[in-house]
C-alpha cells in the first residue's frame, strides 16, 4: 500500500540527448534505428514475457513498469544489474526509445533520483562516437540549456568512465557516469539538490555490469 503513495517526477528524462548524441560528426543520421543487433533483439524477445527485472518482497509476476515499486534491476539483455542504496528507493521502467535500442530505469527516494539507462551503439549506421565523444555531445546539450559542465574521469562497474558533474539553473545538481562497453553506452545519472558524496558512492557501488 505504501508503495502506490510514492510518486516519481521524472527529472531528467535522458532519451532525446543520448539517442541525439549518436548524430556526431562521421555519424549519419538515423531516422528508423531499425539496426540493433540480432543478439539483443533475440535477447529482448525471449525476455518479453517477464520482467528483466526482480522485485524484492514480491513473487515473479509482471508489473507495470511505470507502477513505483521495490526494483532490484537484473537485465539479461544489456548485462545490467542495479541495486538502489536502500529500500527507500523505489523505481519504475523499464522505458524504452529508438524502437527499443534504449532502455532507461528511474529510482526515486522522494527527494532524489537515480537514472540508469543503455544505449545500442550498433544503431548507429558509421561509426559510432568514442565515450570521450559522447561525454562531450552531453556536456554540450547540458550547457546549451543554461548548465554549469565539468567533466572529468571516475570508475562505474570497475571500470574507468568519464564523469560530467552538473549544476542547472534549476538549481538541481547533477552527476553522470559515462561507460562504453560491449558495443553498448551505459550512463547513470544521479539528481539532488545538495551533492552528496555518500550518495554517489553508493549509486556506483549498486551499478554491475555482466557483459564481458
Amino acid at each position: 500500500m505504501e508503495q502506490s503513495k510514492h510518486v516519481i517526477v521524472a527529472l531528467p528524462i535522458m532519451c532525446v540527448p543520448l539517442l541525439a548524441a549518436l548524430t556526431l560528426s562521421g555519424c549519419a543520421k538515423h531516422e528508423q534505428p531499425q539496426a540493433v543487433s540480432q543478439e539483443r533483439r533475440k535477447a529482448a524477445s525471449s525476455n518479453a514475457a517477464v520482467p528483466s527485472q526482480t522485485m524484492a518482497g514480491a513473487r515473479n509476476e509482471s508489473v507495470g513498469s511505470d507502477t513505483p515499486r521495490i526494483l532490484h534491476l537484473r537485465d539479461a539483455r544489456f548485462g545490467i544489474q542495479f541495486d538502489p542504496p536502500d529500500g527507500s528507493w523505489l523505481g519504475i521502467g523499464p522505458r524504452t526509445d529508438g524502437g527499443g535500442a534504449q532502455v532507461l530505469w528511474i529510482w526515486s527516494d522522494g527527494k532524489r533520483q537515480i537514472d540508469v539507462q543503455a544505449l545500442d551503439l550498433t544503431i548507429s549506421p558509421g561509426t559510432p562516437p568514442s565515450e570521450a565523444q559522447f561525454a562531450e555531445k552531453m556536456a554540450t546539450s547540458m550547457r546549451a540549456k543554461g548548465s554549469t559542465v565539468k567533466i572529468e574521469q571516475s570508475t562505474l562497474a570497475g571500470a574507468p568512465c568519464h564523469h560530467l558533474v552538473v549544476s542547472r539553473t534549476d538549481g538541481f545538481l547533477q552527476d553522470m557516469f559515462i561507460l562504453h562497453a560491449a558495443n553498448a553506452n551505459y550512463s547513470m545519472l544521479v539528481t539532488q539538490r545538495v551533492r552528496d558524496a555518500g550518495l554517489l558512492d553508493k549509486a556506483r557501488k549498486g551499478f554491475r555490469l555482466t557483459t564481458d
